[in-house]
């Protein structure tokens, strides 16, 4: 795997497990990295920078659930803010054009 399909992969992962977690190298390669059948969680709690989280309605990569789930686990969240545009996006974070003025 190259660095970005491991990524996507990873990420398809997470979504058919609904667990964040290390990347799953199946039981053998997960007990010799990590000495245990299955990668462990993320541990979000440890958070200590103090951190806003924004969702958008439209996003078909996240949902508002998801991001609120991420929320709630994570150490130090502060708040929790819908991106008021409805049409916005997940790729709208990085690539839309009056992205200053939405976010």
């Amino acid at each position: 795997n190259d660095a970005s399909g491991k990524t996507l992969d990873h990420y398809l992962q997470w979504a058919r497990s609904d667990t964040f977690r290390e990347y799953d190298y199946g039981l053998q390669g997960n007990w010799k990295r990590y000495g245990a059948f299955e990668p462990p969680k993320y541990s979000l709690e440890v958070n200590k920078v103090e951190t806003l989280v924004l969702y958008a309605q439209n996003d078909w990569l996240v949902s508002p659930e998801d991001s609120y789930r991420v929320f709630r686990e994570l150490g130090n969240a502060t708040s929790f803010i819908k991106v008021a545009l409805d049409a916005f996006s997940h790729m709208d974070f990085q690539y839309a054009a009056d992205v200053k003025k939405e976010v």
